[in-house]
């Protein structure tokens, strides 16, 4: 790589495109903050919501209480309860705080890509220092190294991924923070591989990540690789040292759980809840389903991410050949590592289980890092001709491509299709069609006038307007009648009574007549014959005081049905369902 002969005077947050990348980036903290008490709760938050409660009832998890999702949220959020006690509020403090998660993320991320772009400096020249540096393949890496690390986070801060997943109370949010300050510390090897202490870091964070979320060993094993190629590249000596010392550092939280239960006498009941169960579990979520609704939305991030990983190699092909020729060692390529954990990660979809949205919240920062360093390639390789004749019609097809599939989700009534927007605003498609045409638009007239820089930012801007539209779609989404429910629930039921859900969740403040405390598909696929067959007994040795008689429970078989309908009567509140007169006396 050559030299750069250009010198930038003036400090980077002086630039208006940093100013504007940051300002957005900031941004989305406040949009989520006015969404904390008004956006519809997830049942998946209700879950984690009354797990926490049953910890606080001094409840042990997977022995008191049906749970198959590692305990590290439930216990760090028993502060919560200490202050507020079993009421809604806890639910709205910890979106708090899984905000706070979330902007962490973004200055992590930050970090990461700085630290990426320059290896053997100081990252924070790259964030606040003018000076010289190394050339990006056919144009200046300095100008990019310096936009790069605020462009990964603008957008990763308004992909529809982070904006839906950030706000929910759930271990996801906590473990991609965790992920990502363990990526710095594989980073930080490349100039320090002797510090073995990094390692142990590393993968004590990573381990703690996977006891708030077991998917977060699918990011943790893409930075064994990560290191793996680092070494690889470098010639570090002891990797197989430092690959012990990161499983090391990943087995002491779980050893430290374990032995924690042990004392409770429940350590079988963990393992075989968190892992057994879950290796067991005949179930799969529906990838296409999920996937479709972030590639819709998200589709630019996608787009120039897997451009430069399929882009890796070629340019491994090239920095072979471009040898030192007084050492006689090619080049570093520092990127080769981020590619690969990244492409691990994407590779995983295949076979994970449960690759619901949540799962790639915990490595999409990754994925924003390789965008973000795409487009700026573009920008400053690309001629003016270039941009008109490549970039310009490749963005076009993107942006058909995204309405293409937006359409689809909404012949198909998934998420991705706006369903809270669309019953206000028909047809949704009309605007979403005029933003993609007034950006295009844009991005000609800028190429035309050689204004590169903002010829690619509307032209990102073109896969991200439905992203946009996903967020007034979460903030039309409303929580009112599922609050209304829960209050409902907490004034006709005591604090030692109990609930019947199916999967509403809106009982989470109570205790629960079944150890199976939530039944749907999964949950009833996980339970033996003998405890299928004895709900019934259960009920009548424990009778709820409210039932949430939702879908769910009308697929119980049919005396258990009869029982509830002759028992309770509903209250005309959604799902709930109050004893009746004489079962009440």
């Amino acid at each position: 790589m050559s030299q750069c002969t250009e010198r930038v005077d003036h400090n980077p947050l002086d630039s208006w495109a940093t100013t504007w990348l940051l300002a957005v980036s900031l941004l989305i903290g406040l949009v989520l903050v006015g969404e904390t008490h008004t956006r519809g709760i997830d049942p998946d938050e209700l879950e984690h919501l009354h797990a926490s409660y049953m910890v606080w009832t001094g409840a042990v998890p997977y022995r008191d209480f049906f749970e198959h999702h590692t305990p590290a949220l439930y216990y760090a959020a028993q502060p919560l309860f200490w202050v507020c006690g079993a009421e809604i509020k806890v639910l709205w403090l910890a979106r708090l705080i899984m905000i706070a998660c979330g902007m962490g993320t973004l200055c992590l991320t930050l970090r990461l890509a700085a630290c990426l772009l320059a290896p053997r400096h100081d990252p924070r020249a790259i964030l606040s220092q003018s000076s010289r540096a190394e050339c990006l393949s056919r144009g200046s890496a300095h100008r990019a190294a310096r936009l790069v690390p605020w462009m990964a986070v603008a957008l990763l801060a308004w992909s529809s991924i982070f904006h839906l997943k950030t706000l929910e109370f759930r271990p996801d949010g906590p473990a991609t923070l965790l992920l990502m300050a363990a990526a710095l510390q594989v980073v930080a090897l490349r100039e320090a591989p002797q510090k073995t202490w990094r390692v142990l870091l590393a993968g004590c964070l990573a381990g703690l990540a996977t006891l708030f979320t077991q998917k977060s060993i699918v990011p943790a094993a893409g930075m064994v690789l990560w290191m793996l190629t680092d070494s690889l590249e470098s010639r570090r000596e002891h990797l197989l040292k430092q690959i012990f010392l990161f499983a090391v550092g990943g087995a002491v939280p779980w050893l430290l759980t374990i032995a924690a239960f042990a004392t409770w006498g429940a350590a079988d009941d963990l393992l075989h809840s968190t892992v057994y169960r879950l290796w067991a579990w005949p179930l799969r979520s529906h990838k296409w389903s999920h996937l479709r609704p972030t590639l819709a939305a998200d589709l630019t991030i996608w787009a120039a991410a897997l451009l430069e990983i399929l882009c890796l190699p070629v340019a491994l092909v090239q920095s072979f050949f471009q040898r030192d020729k007084s050492s006689g060692r090619r080049p570093p390529f520092g990127w080769v590592g981020p590619v690969v954990a990244t492409a691990w990660c994407i590779f995983s979809l295949v076979w994970v289980k449960a690759a619901y949205a949540q799962f790639y919240l915990l490595w999409f920062p990754w994925l924003a890092i390789l965008a973000a360093r795409r487009l700026m390639q573009i920008v400053e390789c690309a001629s003016v001709r270039w941009l008109l004749v490549w970039v310009a019609p490749a963005a076009l097809v993107l942006a058909m491509l995204q309405e293409q599939l937006w359409l689809r989700a909404e012949l198909l009534g998934e998420d991705g299709a706006l369903p809270w927007l669309s019953q206000t605003m028909r047809p949704a498609t009309y605007p979403v069609a005029w933003a993609f045409l007034l950006l295009f638009a844009g991005a000609v007239f800028a190429a035309s006038q050689g204004r590169r820089g903002a010829a690619v930012t509307c032209l990102s801007l073109l896969g991200m307007v439905y992203s946009l539209f996903r967020f007034a779609d979460a903030y039309a989404w409303p929580n009112d009648l599922q609050v209304e429910t829960m209050h409902a629930i907490q004034t006709s039921v005591k604090a030692n009574g109990r609930v019947l859900d199916g999967f509403t969740g809106l009982g989470a403040l109570r205790q629960h007549s079944l150890y199976w405390w939530w039944i749907n598909d999964y949950s009833w696929q996980m339970m033996s014959e003998a405890e299928r067959t004895g709900i019934l007994e259960t009920l009548k040795k424990l009778p709820p005081e409210a039932v949430l008689y939702d879908a769910e429970l009308r697929r119980l078989p049919e005396p258990v049905k009869d029982w509830i309908e002759s028992h309770y009567r509903p209250t005309g509140m959604g799902a709930l369902w109050l004893p009746n007169e004489e079962f009440a006396e």
